[in-house]
């Protein structure tokens, strides 16, 4: 590049953060007219614990990650061939309560939704609405 007084400088190199950069590569899926980001996998953990994770997860600058609703898993299952990464031998948690002890799950090899105790362990997947 040339500056306009005739001083030459060096080559421009992006600053971006290297998480900004991973998080870009993320899947997403359509749902419901939005596009969400999912992220990895984060293993198996208890129903309370896997709220608290997804919502206190903080990746290249977003804290607004969580635990996707029943709904949102089952599109998810819809689009896991395009996301990728998902588990086949276990469910994954929603967010979505049955009732005080129980909440809705949703295996990715078969499609079948149910409930399950909450100190079960499940896996996580979190997600973000981008718009």
């Amino acid at each position: 590049l040339k500056h306009a007084k005739g001083v030459v400088y060096g080559e421009v190199k992006s600053m971006q953060n290297p998480e900004y950069i991973a998080y870009q590569k993320f899947p997403t899926f359509e749902y419901g007219g939005s596009t969400y980001r999912v992220y990895p996998d984060m293993g198996m953990m208890a129903w309370d614990q896997a709220m608290n994770a997804c919502n206190n997860l903080v990746y290249a600058g977003y804290s607004d990650w969580y635990l996707p609703s029943i709904q949102e898993l089952n599109a998810m299952y819809l689009n896991k061939d395009k996301i990728g990464g998902f588990a086949t031998d276990d469910a994954y948690w929603s967010s979505t309560e049955y009732d005080a002890s129980e909440c809705w799950g949703q295996y990715f090899d078969t499609g079948d939704m149910g409930v399950g105790l909450k100190n079960y362990i499940f896996r996580v997947r979190p997600i973000r609405k981008e718009k």
